[in-house]
């Protein structure tokens, strides 16, 4: 007998591929729960770590092409850019100081996006052991 039901015979179940018939378990409930739980903060982490990774290259782009400094906008996204960069701010000194500040910038974008990744991977792997796959007799 297969393991499917065709949805379109009148008077029988739809169809279900590799589809349990029988109710979850309080386990499974819980760990669908915590799955579900760490993919909304992984992807909370990844929201974050783009913006702040949009704020730091607009801010070397702004610097590197010398837009207006009295702009209200571009002077506070140049600020938030400083801010973010902090650690990273020195670490190689080129010729040019438009060079710097696009090679110190840039390393900060991919180590922030080092980081969001790696987090938002802890957070989804416990969700994952948290599933039992269930022995098939």
């Amino acid at each position: 007998m297969p393991d499917y039901v065709d949805e379109r015979r009148a008077g029988t179940p739809r169809r279900r591929w590799g589809r349990r018939t029988e109710a979850p378990t309080a386990g499974e409930r819980t760990a669908g729960a915590a799955e579900g739980i760490g993919v909304l903060l992984a992807r909370i982490v990844r929201l974050v770590a783009l913006v702040v990774c949009g704020i730091i290259a607009l801010a070397a782009i702004f610097i590197v092409l010398d837009a207006n400094a009295t702009n209200s906008i571009v002077s506070t996204v140049r600020d938030w850019g400083k801010t973010l960069v902090g650690p990273f701010d020195g670490i190689f000194h080129l010729g040019s100081a438009k060079g710097t500040v696009a090679l110190n910038y840039g390393i900060a974008i991919v180590v922030y996006s080092i980081v969001a990744g790696l987090i938002a991977r802890l957070l989804l792997a416990p969700a994952g052991a948290f599933r039992r796959r269930r022995v098939q007799a």
